[in-house]
């Protein structure tokens, strides 16, 4: 089966004007263009910072952070090579992961993680120990925040080969996450009598 083919270039040429346009007028201070596009795109740059950063309070300091940047650097927008929600989540992962180096290094200087790998770390082996179509597809849907549409077409799989390789690569990171964590007293089986 073919790939999928990519929306036709005036399609996507008038989304990137669109989007040009909208970024401009937030750029120039506009209140309805910066609101505008907080609605289209906070629950995707949301959901990536709460994958990296595991707490709510945390994702949603770290999201009032990338819109901040965002807006303070709506002018460096570039439509022509990123979407704005690709722009925003690179951004909000940046912001994501620098919390998490931070949390860590405070951890540590208190001498509470020296010992522990950073979730960083972590989070690498596991993508590491999956087969590469599987991690492909993760860090472009995760990382790019591409759809899975522009995954098949980037990557020239069917889009069903992609959804197959996202469901298993999320249950691989799944079970590898379950294999790492340390056995506690609240989640060992209890022994038979």
């Amino acid at each position: 089966m073919d790939a999928p083919t990519p929306l036709s270039s005036s399609g996507e040429d008038a989304a990137r004007g669109a989007e040009r346009r909208l970024m401009a007028e937030a750029a120039a201070g506009g209140q309805a263009a910066l609101a505008q596009v907080y609605d289209l795109t906070s629950a995707q740059v949301f959901g990536l910072i709460l994958g990296v950063v595991r707490d709510r309070t945390a994702a949603e300091e770290v999201l009032q952070e990338t819109y901040l940047h965002a807006w303070q650097h709506a002018a460096d927008f570039d439509a022509s090579r990123d979407t704005i929600a690709v722009w925003l989540c690179g951004i909000a992962h940046r912001y994501a992961v620098a919390h998490l180096r931070s949390v860590e290094a405070e951890a540590e200087a208190e001498g509470g993680a020296a010992d522990e790998e950073s979730y960083a770390d972590r989070l690498s082996e596991a993508m590491r120990s999956l087969p590469p179509e599987q991690s492909q597809c993760i860090a472009l849907a995760y990382y790019a925040g591409l759809t899975q549409f522009q995954i098949a077409a980037r990557t020239a799989q069917t889009l069903a080969a992609v959804r197959s390789h996202t469901r298993a690569g999320l249950s691989g990171l799944h079970d590898h996450s379950q294999r790492a964590r340390p056995e506690t007293a609240a989640t060992r089986t209890p022994e038979p009598a």
